[in-house]
């Protein structure tokens, strides 16, 4: 019986282990950031995205246009709806 145990927990083992090779190689990240040529002009840039042109369908509003350090500052979130 021990040997059957071991066997599927290196057969678990193994199958953890290959997926997260799988995982690793679907995985497109940039660890230093975001490229320098999506800075320049802060659009998005993830496959065939494109920006939106109409108004969002939210609004936030805040208890004060001006702030300093440390002060609070309260933001409530309103639906577009």
């Amino acid at each position: 019986m021990a040997v059957r145990g071991r066997t599927r927990s290196t057969y678990a083992q193994i199958t953890v282990l290959l997926l997260v090779m799988a995982g690793k190689c679907l995985v497109d990240g940039y660890g230093g950031g975001a490229p320098d040529s999506v800075c320049s002009t802060l659009m998005v840039s993830h496959g065939d995205a494109t920006p939106r042109t109409s108004a969002p369908p939210y609004r936030i509003a805040t208890s004060s246009t001006i702030y300093t350090a440390r002060q609070n500052l309260t933001g409530i979130l309103h639906s577009g709806r």
